[in-house]
Order: C-alpha cells, then sequence, then structure tokens
C-alpha cells in the first residue's frame, strides 16, 4: 500500500518541462489553477460553460462558441470529423481542474489548451467585468506513459478531488464516512464521473466514444477502482 502511494506521489510531483513535446497517441495529465490561487469558477453556469467548452473547442475546425450555444453537445460533435484530443477523464474544481488526454492530431494538446483557455478567460473577463490573467501561467503536463499503476492512480485520483469539499484530509488517507463520499461522487455534476458510472447525459459526448470501454483498453473497472482508492484512504485512516 506505501509502495503505490509512493509511487504516485513521484508521478504526480514530476517537474514539466516549458518546452515539452506532445507526442500524438500518448495520454497526459492536464491540469491548471487560477492564479495566485483565486477561483476561477464563480457560479454553475460558469463550470457548464467549461465543460461545453472541453467538446466545442476540441475540433481541427475554426469556431466560434455563440454559433454552438442553443445545440445540444450530441449535435455538435455530429458536425466535428477530426478532434485534437481524446479526453479520457476530467475533473473541475472551484480553483483548478484535472484532465487525462490523448493527443490524436500533432500539436492538439497544445492547441486545444490554448483555445480552451484563451477562450473561457475571455468568457470570465467579459461576464464579470475583470481584465487580466485568470489561470496560473501556462497549463502544465505530465506523461501518463504506459504504466496501468500510473493510468489507474491517476484515473481515480483525478475523480476523487471533490471529495476535499467534506473530507479535507482526504489525501492524508483520513476519510471519515465512505458511504456519504461515494453518495457524494455521484452526486458531483462537473466530473466524468457520472458518465462512467452510466448516467446518461448530454456530456457523456465530451468523452472519446470509446470510453465506455475502458476496461477493455486500459484494464480499468472505473467503478471499482474508484472505491478501490477511496477504501484505502478510509483503511488508512484507520491505522
Amino acid at each position: 500500500m506505501d509502495d503505490i502511494w509512493f509511487i504516485a506521489t513521484i508521478y504526480l510531483t514530476k517537474n514539466m518541462s516549458q518546452n515539452q513535446v506532445f507526442v500524438t497517441q500518448e495520454i497526459y495529465h492536464v491540469y491548471n489553477r487560477g492564479a495566485n490561487g483565486q477561483d476561477i469558477f464563480f457560479s454553475e453556469k460558469d463550470y457548464i460553460r467549461f465543460q461545453r467548452l472541453l467538446l466545442v473547442l476540441n475540433t481541427t475546425k475554426r469556431i466560434e462558441y455563440k454559433t454552438s450555444e442553443q445545440k445540444s453537445l450530441v449535435e455538435i460533435k455530429s458536425g466535428y470529423d477530426q478532434q485534437l484530443v481524446k479526453i479520457h477523464t476530467y475533473v473541475l474544481m472551484k480553483n483548478h481542474f484535472h484532465i487525462m488526454l490523448e493527443q490524436v492530431v500533432d500539436g492538439g494538446i497544445s492547441k486545444f489548451m490554448s483555445k480552451l483557455l484563451t477562450s473561457y478567460t475571455m468568457y470570465v473577463n467579459r461576464k464579470y467585468k475583470r481584465s487580466g490573467v485568470l489561470f496560473q501561467g501556462l497549463f502544465k503536463a505530465k506523461h501518463v506513459g504506459t504504466e496501468h499503476i500510473y493510468f489507474d492512480y491517476l484515473f481515480s485520483y483525478i475523480h476523487l478531488n471533490p471529495i476535499k469539499y467534506i473530507e479535507p484530509r482526504w489525501k492524508e488517507g483520513l476519510i471519515g464516512n465512505l458511504p456519504n463520499v461515494l453518495e457524494f461522487l455521484s452526486q458531483y455534476r462537473y466530473s466524468s464521473y457520472l458518465d462512467y458510472k452510466g448516467i446518461t447525459r448530454d456530456e457523456n459526448t465530451i468523452l472519446h466514444a470509446q470510453y465506455k470501454s475502458i476496461e477493455n483498453i486500459y484494464g480499468v473497472n472505473p467503478q471499482i477502482t474508484v472505491e478501490k482508492w477511496t477504501q484505502m484512504c478510509a483503511i488508512e485512516s484507520r491505522v
């Protein structure tokens, strides 16, 4: 148990090169937070806007958000021939986000993240009559690689992030009420956890088309994996 957490911690604390080159068909953990730790989401509509942008901007086509505002995500995706990335998992938190994605065209990750952060910053600045940067510099990224332990851990780490709202010390292995945690995750709308639980919603479309086959492709059973890592936290809290 300690070895697994040690390996995962080493992975999550590796420094990203500012000149990182993203390799097509490789998976990366991409994340960023608000400048100076400030919030980046201020209302439910802000979360929804960012979620929609995850799909709307994931295309090689030039597109303006306003042309898709009245369309469902399913309608929007049906008009795309080529996406820039495959989104495997994501979570939106009050002052940061995590996305695990795979580059599918050369330069895809850089183009996608540039469009995503620029578009969302412009939206926030316009809506709240503010100016300047919203995010803490460039986005950060770490290569996930082919090791199942990294994919398995990261898949759960991303989906477990919202636990901090009810169990602030969960990363220390201190979870007091496991059933309450799992219920909370099942109600949290701003991540891909509900999609992997089999809940049908428009946001299913944000993920890559084969996301339901993740167990066959990557050896990850979504429900078991998340519960396993959560239970490990709960077990540690009782030691």
